[in-house]
């Protein structure tokens, strides 16, 4: 196969990964919307777990009914297809470029976002309780992915400056950290709207049902801290090794 043809093959790849990511969005979109009423009767009646129950196993689909569980588990399947062939993009990309595939801004994202894929799958196969944040985690990697054609650049050859053993290091230390960072906003985002519902249901005010179908804030609490405790340190280690290589190719760390 020519250059040229496993470029447009991971056009296209990349293209069917956003259908796919989207159909996985709209289907965590039924799941919450079927479950979320079932979740807050349970609530308002047996309130919130505390902290020390956030490390015990939760059954995501008690409570939840039949079709809820359905429209999950097919969530989570179209997903995991969805990121194959996303991989499969990327895999085209290198192997048309014939470098790694993250030398400009186009390939960054195809690379972020799957690694925030791969982030978001891996932390639910540990824990099923955190299905329901495909709903906002699987659409922040629809529209980005989607965007990433606003600056699709074609293949080409390295530019001088980023021919360097640092653009592995560096860019793929990046982008894998931004993977982490993606999943970690969403989580973050949804604690503290979490915690607002929770106070406004103990207050019998009305709130989104989006945010009842969410796991417990001790869930997200816990969760956020734990890919931020890997992102953060595997960022600064990026920005070391992005200062090194900008002083063996500019001639100073930074500028």
């Amino acid at each position: 196969m020519d250059l040229g043809t496993l470029a447009s093959a991971s056009d296209s790849l990349m293209m069917l990964a956003v259908v796919g990511y989207l159909a996985a969005t709209t289907l965590h979109a039924l799941e919450v919307g079927l479950a979320a009423p079932r979740r807050q009767a349970v609530l308002a009646t047996t309130g919130p777990p505390s902290d020390v129950d956030v490390d015990v196993d939760v059954d995501v689909d008690r409570n939840a009914g039949p079709n809820a569980r359905i429209a999950g588990t097919a969530a989570v399947a179209v997903t995991a297809v969805a990121f194959v062939v996303h991989a499969g993009a990327v895999g085209t990309r290198a192997a048309a470029a014939e470098r790694v595939p993250w030398a400009n801004m186009y390939e960054f994202i195809l690379v972020t976002t799957l690694a925030g894929a791969a982030v978001w799958l891996v932390a639910l196969v540990r824990r099923p309780a955190i299905r329901p944040l495909g709903l906002f985690g699987v659409l922040a990697l629809t529209l980005l992915l989607g965007g990433a054609g606003r600056v699709h650049v074609r293949v080409a050859p390295l530019v001088p400056a980023l021919d360097s053993p640092w653009l592995k290091i560096h860019v793929a230390a990046a982008a894998f950290s931004a993977g982490l960072f993606l999943v970690g906003f969403v989580t973050a985002s949804l604690y503290v709207l979490r915690l607002r519902h929770d106070a406004a249901t103990a207050a019998a005010r009305p709130t989104g049902l989006a945010i009842a179908g969410m796991p417990e804030a001790a869930i997200l609490n816990r969760l956020t801290f734990r890919l931020h405790a890997i992102a953060f340190p595997l960022w600064t280690f990026a920005i070391i090794c992005g200062a090194i290589w900008a002083e063996a190719a500019w001639g100073r760390y930074w500028g």
